[in-house]
């Protein structure tokens, strides 16, 4: 548990991440591991596709060069800044308690957010994952049909450039709230 947590917190200048190839994670693992960390530009891919209490708790948080392109002021479509998270891009996805709290948290450089297939949120999940993340310009897809407490809460909280709404699978199919 808590193995890399906090790792490069604050670390202001840092650019690149390590490579982080790993597929079974512990409680909390990459907990605050970038926080603060305003020279990233790009995520490392996260392959898992099951996500553990916390494991990416608050990983990016305060990261505000994420999606900006180096030396220009203006946002980068490409490549994305956020890269493939294996757990998002799978319906057989699991998105345990906590995991991805807070994960971008005022990460006001994004103008894109990733589209979210898995199927079920568990406690507490995705609240508060954009919060704050001004640059974005629409939410996106949310595939989830099984919603546990407080799962998507302020999850796009002053997001102040949204102006379109990718669709929720929990509010148009009835789902499990």
């Amino acid at each position: 548990e808590l193995c890399f947590a906090y790792m490069f917190y604050g670390c202001e200048k840092l650019k690149n991440v390590p490579l982080l190839p790993s597929t079974t994670l512990a409680a909390g693992c990459y907990q605050h591991m970038f926080y603060g960390c305003k020279g990233l530009r790009r995520t490392p891919e996260l392959p898992a596709t099951e996500l553990v209490q916390s494991c990416y708790r608050s990983m990016f948080a305060l990261c505000t060069g994420l999606g900006v392109e180096a030396g220009a002021s203006s946002r980068s479509p490409e490549p994305p800044a956020i890269r493939n998270i294996g757990a998002f891009s799978s319906s057989d996805g699991k998105l345990g308690y906590g995991s991805c709290y807070g994960v971008f948290y005022k990460c006001t450089g994004l103008s894109e957010a990733p589209e979210i297939k898995a199927g079920t949120i568990d406690d507490y999940c995705c609240s508060y994952m954009f919060y704050g993340c001004t640059g974005l310009a629409a939410s996106p897809k949310l595939h989830a049909t099984t919603l546990k407490k407080y799962s998507y809460s302020y999850m796009f909280y002053g997001c102040t450039g949204i102006a379109s709404l990718g669709e929720i699978g929990a509010l148009g199919t009835g789902g499990v709230m």
